[in-house]
């Protein structure tokens, strides 16, 4: 039986064991998928917390999600958002290339403010790139797509970012 219908007939019957030994095992299938992904976006330390988090968070809200058909795709967004959102609480220095802009001050509010205007993959993109340090070309591989593809959109995510933080430098400025 798949584990998304062993989960729904579990839910279904209201009894707690089934309920634990269904969770049980989609925890047993999955978590070394998803720390083998969390790994790519944080230190192995903070990618067990992640995952564990991601595990508790997925089973307090059973009853809140809609689509129970795909629970390993759904597992894995919940955690990439997850190690994203870590990573934006952690100091943020845009220094790997010269063509990135530089964030001298740390912080949840600076990271949100060059991400404003950026769609997911460019988002991504920088994300995997300047914070998790893979290279582009890898990048483009994970993602399928050709690597001059993904140079464009990295190229086009800096200069979003750098004029959002230029403009949120400008306004700093007229603040003093």
């Amino acid at each position: 039986m798949r584990i998304e219908d062993s989960l729904q007939k579990a839910l279904s019957s209201h009894d707690l064991k089934q309920i634990d030994q269904a969770f049980e095992r989609i925890y047993l299938e999955y978590s070394n998928l998803l720390f083998f992904v969390s790994k790519e976006y944080v230190s192995p330390c903070d990618a067990e917390d992640i995952v564990q988090e991601t595990f508790i968070d997925f089973f307090n809200h059973l009853d809140t999600i809609d689509d129970l058909n795909n629970i390993k795709s759904y597992l894995v967004s919940s955690l990439r958002n997850k190690c994203i959102n870590f990573l934006k609480t952690k100091p943020v220095l845009l220094e790997k290339d010269e063509d990135v802009p530089s964030i001298s001050e740390s912080s949840p509010l600076i990271v949100d403010k060059w991400q404003e205007g950026l769609n997911d993959i460019e988002s991504f993109v920088i994300i995997e790139h300047v914070v998790v340090g893979k290279k582009l070309s890898i990048i483009a591989k994970e993602k399928k797509m050709s690597p001059n593809t993904l140079k464009s959109i990295y190229r086009r995510a800096l200069e979003k970012a750098r004029k959002n933080l230029k403009d949120t430098n400008d306004e700093n400025k007229n603040r003093i």
